[in-house]
């Protein structure tokens, strides 16, 4: 699954706003949808160097080997 993950958790309110995801929504969708590979995409710039913290948040949700970021 490619899914859209402009947003991490700490800008949820935002993503809502905007309609936006954050990684741990795709996650949760992924989740729902028993995927067995998950791409973030659509990341923001203010992210460039905190992608790793996408990841995670992600991943408190969805524990699969193919998780990926774009």
């Amino acid at each position: 699954m490619i899914h859209d993950s402009t947003l991490g958790e700490d800008l949820k309110d935002w993503a809502l706003e905007t309609k936006h995801s954050t990684s741990k929504e795709a996650a949760e969708v992924a989740k729902n949808a028993n995927v067995k590979q998950l791409i973030l995409t659509h990341i923001s710039s203010r992210y460039c160097d905190k992608k790793e913290m996408l990841l995670q948040d992600a991943k408190k949700v969805l524990q699969i080997p193919g998780l990926l970021r774009n």
